[in-house]
Parts: structure tokens; sequence; C-alpha cells
């Protein structure tokens, strides 16, 4: 669908404006800050897993071991 990360961040910001500008300054701005909200709070709750931890941890060892050889 996204073939890289910039096409996503645009697409997520081209429908940030769309809602903000649709329902007007006063009503979109905090719409749109709760929803913002909302997903960084459920990132976070999703980092903070051991598992995820442990997998993020894990990769970057295998990321520092390949650079080194």
């Amino acid at each position: 669908m996204f073939s890289s990360l910039t096409e996503l961040a645009a697409a997520v910001s081209a429908g940030v404006e769309n809602l903000v500008f649709q329902k007007g300054v006063q009503g979109g701005v905090p719409i749109v800050g709760h929803l913002l909200g909302r997903v960084l709070t459920r990132t976070e709750e999703l980092l903070g897993h051991p598992l995820v931890i442990g997998l993020i941890f894990l990769f970057s060892i295998i990321a520092l071991l390949a650079v080194a050889l």
C-alpha cells in the first residue's frame, strides 16, 4: 500500500489535516489531540511488555554483531 515511510507519513499528515479543518480548528484540534494521545498511550503500553523489550534488545545485539563482523 505504502511503498515508503515518507508516503505513510504524508498520508497520516493529510488525514490529520483533513480531520482538523473539516471539523474546524476549534473542534478538530481537540479531537485529533485526543486521538493521537490514545495512539501514543497504546504504543507505550505495547513497548512496555517484557517480550517486546526482549525482542528489541535481541535485534539490537544482532545488528551490532552484524556491523562488527
